[in-house]
């Protein structure tokens, strides 16, 4: 996706087919060499406390969005929508760091995607709102 959907259509639009393949594969090892200096720094950690984390990310994308989406269609606008799905996932990683053992960061990753769809619902009353994602607000 990010070499498709992002590097062909917003950074090289006339790239070949070799370039692709050589881009697909740079952000392959540029993510697994990531994973891997994640991990290292906690080799004690058990695969169960990974895979919470990693559904913990997932959950917070698609959460607050997928439920204004289904329950509340065409009132809150798309911008917040999609801040809501990069801020949810940033604040379970640094949740993930700073808070206590006993407290999990989905907690704080919900509630941060959750306040922004809500200040969205707040913003979208205005009669300057709009759901184009791109309209500045004045």
């Amino acid at each position: 996706m990010l070499c498709g959907d992002i590097y062909r259509i917003y950074l090289d639009p006339q790239a070949s087919d070799k370039r692709m393949l050589m881009m697909s594969r740079a952000i392959i090892f540029v993510i697994l060499a990531g994973a891997l200096l994640l991990i290292s720094g906690n080799m004690g950690a058990m695969i169960l406390n990974w895979s919470y984390l990693s559904m913990g990310l997932r959950g917070t994308v698609a959460f607050a969005p997928l439920c204004a989406a289904l329950f509340l269609p065409g009132r809150i606008p798309a911008r917040y929508a999609l801040a809501a799905m990069g801020i949810g996932p940033l604040l379970i990683l640094i949740g993930s760091f700073i808070l206590p053992a006993g407290v999990d960061p989905l907690f704080l990753g919900m509630a941060g995607s959750l306040l922004i769809m809500g200040v969205g619902i707040g913003r979208s009353r205005l009669p300057y709102a709009s759901s184009n994602p791109w309209r500045k607000l004045s």
